[in-house]
């Protein structure tokens, strides 16, 4: 037997070739074009390709600490299922799944899906968290989904990369996904969704329907670019709006007005409402924090100022013996927080 790690060079020779007779071999499980071609007695590799061309190679899954190679990876079982293959994992110890993204797959993109939504990679990068692995795209996109979130890094291998997956010990099944009608029925909806609130000024619904598409169905190229295209002009354009209301708080905090402060509160409030759900919305909340601090200690120091005056008045026309003038004074007084006279 002669073994050969991708990626590894060397020579062999031989003197003699013979075949040898073995049992019928049973027909590799397809999905369409696809096909998952496994290799080993028991399964300990495969490569996942469509029609005649490999998609990703050399997967296997081998017990944390041992070299990445044919003769440490652990069995693995396969099968198809609606939108693809799952790929069981066992249980007992930490695994780490390896695979090779070919690289005709690679010129086409690769990206992931996990909290923070999705990211686009070069061809060496790492990320936590990750739930999908997305490579390629239109009729060739193939998303590898994890059973629990996971570290993943990328690194390149002459024009191919190389995807690592720390799996844990909980096992489970690996989900090699390639029909995506279900996705796709839901990316286009959330485009219309999004497409008909914009007709209708409903920026929050729009926002969200855009980002609902990324979070959950980004597998379709060119709705993708559309709605990151989207997000990106309109979160530029409310954090304007956010800076827009920043200045005028600077004014209100410069001369000292109470009402205009006021007025810049609301309308920071209004922008986070208007932009629900985005990073816009965290400046603006922020803003609203600034201004409801600055607006208390202005409005004590106008208090203490009011009431110090006030209090002058009164102390003159006690003097003066004008309880009349005096006891409307001590009404104002009452009125003013922080208590009574």
């Amino acid at each position: 037997m002669l073994a050969l790690a991708t990626g590894a060079s060397g020579n062999a020779s031989t003197d003699d070739v013979g075949l040898v007779t073995a049992s019928e071999v049973a027909a590799p499980p397809k999905v369409g074009e696809f096909a998952w071609l496994a290799f080993g007695e028991p399964v300990r590799a495969g490569v996942l390709g469509k029609i005649d061309r490999p998609l990703l190679s050399n997967l296997r899954v081998v017990t944390d600490g041992g070299e990445l190679a044919w003769l440490d990876a652990a069995p693995l079982a396969a099968k198809a299922v609606e939108d693809g293959f799952a790929l069981e994992i066992g249980r007992g110890a930490a695994h780490t799944l390896a695979l090779w993204v070919e690289p005709a797959v690679v010129a086409e993109g690769i990206a992931t899906l996990g909290d923070g939504g999705l990211r686009t990679h070069q061809v060496e990068f790492a990320r936590e968290g990750v739930e999908s692995l997305l490579v390629g795209a239109g009729l060739d996109l193939v998303r590898v989904r994890f059973p629990a979130p996971v570290k993943l890094t990328g690194t390149p291998d002459g024009a191919a990369v190389r995807i690592e997956a720390a799996l844990g010990v909980d096992g489970g099944a690996v989900a090699l996904q390639v029909v995506f009608q279900t996705e796709r029925a839901f990316a286009d909806d959330a485009a219309r969704r999004a497409r008909e609130a914009e007709k209708q000024g409903r920026l929050g619904e729009f926002l969200a329907a855009w980002r609902e598409l990324l979070d959950r169905a980004p597998f379709d190229a060119q709705l993708v670019k559309e709605a990151e295209g989207v997000l990106s002009r309109l979160i530029q354009q409310g954090l304007v709006e956010v800076q827009n209301a920043k200045q005028s708080a600077e004014r209100a905090r410069f001369f000292r007005l109470v009402d205009l402060f006021r007025q810049c509160r609301e309308g920071a409030r209004a922008i986070a409402a208007k932009y629900t759900g985005s990073e816009v919305e965290t400046a603006a909340v922020a803003l609203v924090g600034e201004i409801d601090r600055d607006l208390a200690g202005l409005e004590q120091d106008l208090n203490t100022a009011e009431r110090a005056r006030l209090d002058s008045i009164l102390a003159a026309l006690e003097a003066q013996k004008s309880p009349a003038l005096a006891a409307r004074v001590r009404e104002v007084l009452t009125q003013l927080p922080g208590g009574t006279k």
